[in-house]
């Protein structure tokens, strides 16, 4: 912080493209919400906030405001559940964050007028999807980065155990692939239980005549 201040108040050049001469703002994460909702409340139960720390509009904080503290982030909406099953979260928080420029927009865009080759994914495909969601060796794990280091242990799958994923970046997990990874699981196993549940219903009709 010290020395982005010297470096504003030493630079006299005027040159715009610099960002250490641009004002630092809250920015609102082009995302909205960082994570995908993965999961819908069923009918007529309502979505909760959850948590209790207080949020941007709580501290003041509104988009366009100045800031202080390069990459620091206020919660703008707090993560979501459904009013029955509290514990599980639904959707992530919504921050802003302090920066000279808005966060990079590579946000999942799903409306069919944005996209080109659409192809729908047939049985075999949804089973290898499905799969390899269903191999991942789950993992806790903390950060190296002593920054980080404050978040605590985290839960997730480690990137070299499944380079082949489909949602396997270089650095970081897709997780807008992944979550219809994970889908496509949900989906073969309700298709199983269907089948399941037609054998039952046959023995069933069997036994009772």
């Amino acid at each position: 912080m010290i020395l982005m201040m010297v470096a504003l108040a030493c630079d006299t050049s005027g040159d715009d493209s610099d960002n250490s001469s641009k004002p630092l703002v809250w920015w609102e994460d082009p995302c909205g919400r960082r994570d995908p909702l993965d999961h819908e409340c069923p009918t007529g139960v309502k979505t909760v906030e959850v948590g209790t720390d207080p949020t941007c509009a709580d501290e003041g904080i509104k988009p366009g405001d100045s800031c202080e503290d390069a990459g620091a982030t206020c919660t703008q909406l707090r993560p979501i559940a459904c009013e029955d099953d509290p514990k599980k979260i639904i959707a992530s928080d919504a921050v802003l964050t302090c920066g000279t420029e808005p966060p990079d927009d590579n946000c999942p865009i799903s409306s069919r007028t944005a996209k080109t080759d659409i192809t729908y994914v047939d049985d075999a495909a949804r089973r290898q999807l499905a799969k390899q969601a269903l191999d991942l060796h789950l993992a806790t794990y903390e950060y190296k980065d002593p920054a980080k280091n404050g978040v605590g242990p985290q839960l997730g799958y480690i990137l070299e155990d499944a380079p082949d994923a489909v949602f396997s970046g270089t650095q970081h997990v897709n997780l807008y692939a992944y979550t219809s990874a994970v889908l496509a699981a949900v989906q073969e196993q309700q298709a199983e239980i269907r089948t399941l549940q037609a054998k039952v219903d046959e023995l069933e009709k069997g036994c009772s005549r």
